[in-house]
């Protein structure tokens, strides 16, 4: 197979010589890989990164110039859920291609040559994943079923405990991090942490909780996340492990959201003395879980447990079976000491485990202090970007140490209900080709918490969504179908920005973002949504055909009648290119924004029917509904001097922290500071894409609103265009 012209090179290797120097090399790299050690020690801790790395796997994304068509044409795929999954990277899967593949065995054999190899690759991968997180020689590396979850069900199987312990969770817990302890039977209490006024893990009420069960004589064991997959806040892990342990208890952290961005330290180093003036060092942890398929070049991988060998007390591994016994009889069976093969049963994903070693070697190759860096900055210019929408609203402390996740409401000011967040996600998706996430974010207390829900009205929320009343008792529920009101269910836009991507992209999502929360009710009447999914689409989704509706792949065009394999590719052919670069997609989106009304009309032509959809709301739902119908869009449109009443009260507030930037403060202090701008900052209509200014339309909405003392909708204010190319201001 001839090696393939990854992006970014400018030469092509032969076979002959990517046998010592990878495919995607320039011939400047030769000399350097002919010195690099053999796979399983190359990845002692360097920081050697350069932009050029970034730049290499930003451009190496398997699916980065694919095109979708949406609604409004066809548009570049821009792919902002990172913190969902990973994305493949080619020169990763062309190795295993050529390397691994060719030679793949079981590895559970160990008499061929091809199992033999497999078997070596499988255990460098393991390799490096432990030297990666600093593990030492008392720790373990587990491959373990899919992602956190299969990793954290293994170690809560691998614990026997000769008393029922207590389980201390923290505010940010995936629920990977929450189900499993939940159902450990037996167990005496599960607490969960709060959070402080900072919006940070209040390591004062662990500390009171861990010296109220200290002496009951009940193990216990402490689970944070290091970070949360919704805000991206970061747990100080040295700190709550150290006092952890002071009590006696086990430091179990969950790095599902936070692997792929930052350093990662089983054993961090001493850093006090004890009275006796020897050494403490009281930081360690007992166990992480990983979710590799987050890391870029990650997908297809298992779940990783890293774990003190103490820790595995039962004998009895779960699952047993294959690979786990050191003999089976007719009527007896003894499992293997070795921790890993004890409780790695059955053939493993093992092409997913070498990768995961692949992806942990990209990770240390670049940096974690490079990537922290960088992180850094994405954060700094997302708040200053955003710090001018007055109806965003970013969930979570906007001062805690994080990493470039944000969750975020669009808050409609005339009628002060919310955007749908699915619908906002779907905007995102059909007009700027951004993938996002809606919902929860399978952090459901959390996002609890940051939406201001209170349990009693949680409860109430929990009944209406299973078809009670909404003062029925669901406690006791443990499966339920969806219902008819899963569109009242509340949630949040997710997106983050990942460090490898180039400033354009990264200015590109940030202005997308700031258009929709100034905008993005507009289009609302030109979509429909499903009560029972909350899923939203685009009004012409079923008129259209399907080459322009952008079909899904489907493995049911899969043939071999022909005597080989065949296939339909359903990939879509735009009937027309997408925007040539990110200032022609934003100003294509500004023109969408400014004839919706005019698109609307176009759409009643064609013989669509701009209504809510056949059903009404019934009493019960009505009051708990929190967001903006398409028809109270359209009614808003047609008439901006419209007055539906006060602007409704939502059945929540979201929660605010000691910095005040999350509420009404943000958006008065804005108004004060554009209150003072001049006339004269309109600009010209060919620079409206950098400072869009409002139409007399909008100034009369912004009067009105304003006189009902809400929050005004100022246009947002812009980084400049230079050359074509997006540039922070």
């Amino acid at each position: 197979m001839q090696a393939p012209k990854f992006r970014g090179t400018s030469t092509m290797i032969s076979n002959k010589a990517y046998a010592v120097s990878p495919p995607w090399a320039t011939s400047a790299d030769h000399e350097m890989h002919k010195s690099r050690r053999p796979l399983a020690n190359a990845m002692e801790r360097q920081e050697a990164a350069t932009p050029d790395l970034m730049k290499f796997v930003d451009d190496n994304v398997i699916g980065k110039d694919r095109v979708i068509i949406g609604p409004y044409g066809p548009r570049q795929v821009t792919y902002c859920d990172y913190v969902a999954s990973g994305r493949a990277l080619k020169f990763i899967e062309y190795y295993i291609q050529e390397e691994v593949l060719p030679l793949y065995g079981n590895t559970h054999t160990s008499t061929s040559t091809v199992s033999l190899q497999t078997s070596a690759y499988r255990e460098q991968a393991r390799k490096i994943i432990h030297n990666a997180v600093h593990a030492g020689p008392d720790d373990v590396v587990i491959f373990s079923g899919n992602g956190c979850t299969g990793a954290l069900t293994t170690l809560v199987n691998a614990m026997s405990f000769t008393k029922p312990p207590v389980i201390f969770v923290g505010p940010f817990e995936h629920h990977s991090n929450l189900l499993p302890w939940r159902e450990l039977t037996p167990k005496v209490e599960l607490i969960r942490i709060e959070e402080n006024s900072k919006g940070l893990l209040d390591l004062k009420q662990l500390d009171n909780q861990l010296k109220t069960w200290q002496g009951r004589g009940h193990p216990m064991i402490g689970a944070f996340s290091a970070g949360s997959n919704v805000t991206g806040i970061m747990t100080d892990t040295a700190r709550v492990a150290t006092l952890l342990h002071r009590y006696g208890a086990l430091a179990i952290f969950d790095y599902a959201a936070t692997a792929p961005y930052v350093d990662i330290d089983m054993n961090p180093p001493a850093d006090r003395l004890t009275s006796n003036g020897e050494e403490e060092n009281l930081a360690y942890k007992d166990a992480i879980v990983l979710s590799p398929h987050k890391l870029v070049g990650g997908p297809g991988t298992p779940g990783v447990l890293i774990a003190k060998k103490h820790l595995f007390t039962s004998v009895v591994p779960q699952p047993c079976g294959g690979g786990t016994v050191f003999f089976v009889s007719k009527h007896n069976q003894v499992y293997l000491k070795d921790i890993v093969e004890r409780w790695e049963g059955g053939t493993p994903n093992i092409v997913g485990c070498i990768r995961a070693g692949l992806a942990f070697q990209l990770k240390q190759a670049i940096g974690p202090s490079n990537i922290v860096r960088r992180e850094e900055e994405l954060v700094r210019r997302a708040f200053s970007t955003w710090s001018h929408c007055p109806n965003l609203i970013l969930v979570g402390s906007h001062r805690a140490k994080r990493i470039p996740i944000f969750s975020f409401l669009i808050r409609h000011a005339q009628s002060g209900l919310l955007l749908h967040h699915n619908y906002v996600c779907t905007l995102l998706n059909d007009v700027f080709g951004i993938q996002a996430r809606g919902g929860c974010a399978c952090a459901g207390p959390y996002g609890q918490d940051l939406l201001g829900i209170s349990d009693e009205l949680m409860r109430k929320i929990e009944s209406l969504l299973l078809g009670r009343k909404p003062d029925a008792d669901s406690s006791g529920t443990r499966v339920a179908d969806p219902t008819s009101r899963e569109i009242l269910k509340p949630g949040f836009a997710r997106l983050n920005l990942i460090y490898f991507a180039d400033d354009p992209s990264i200015q590109f999502v940030l202005r997308a973002v700031a258009m929709v929360a100034e905008h993005g009710w507009k289009l609302l009447p030109q979509y429909t949504f499903k009560r029972e999914t909350a899923e939203w689409k685009h009004r012409s989704h079923h008129k259209q055909r399907p080459s322009r509706r952008g079909k899904r792949s489907g493995l049911d065009s899969v043939s071999y009648t022909s005597g080989m394999m065949t296939y339909t590719s359903v990939t879509s052919i735009p009937e027309k290119p997408p925007p040539a670069n990110y200032q022609d997609c934003l100003k294509m989106a500004e023109e969408i924004f400014d004839s919706a009304e005019m698109r609307n009309k176009e759409l009643e032509e064609l013989g669509i029917e701009l209504h809510d959809n056949p059903f009404e709301f019934d009493e019960d739902g009505s009051k708990f509904r929190w967001f903006l119908l398409p028809s109270e869009a359209r009614r808003y449109l047609q008439d901006p001097e419209l007055q539906l009443g006060p602007p409704k009260s939502l059945p929540f507030k979201v929660k605010t922290y000691e910095d005040g930037t999350t509420s009404q403060q943000k958006a008065r202090l804005h108004r004060r500071n554009t209150a003072q701008s001049s006339d004269s900052d309109a600009k010209s209509e060919n620079n409206r894409v950098v400072h869009p200014r409002a139409a007399p339309v909008r100034r009369r909405q912004r009067r009105i609103a304003a006189k009902r003392n809400d929050v005004t909708s100022t246009p947002v204010r812009l980084p400049k265009v230079n050359n074509g190319s997006l540039v922070a201001m």
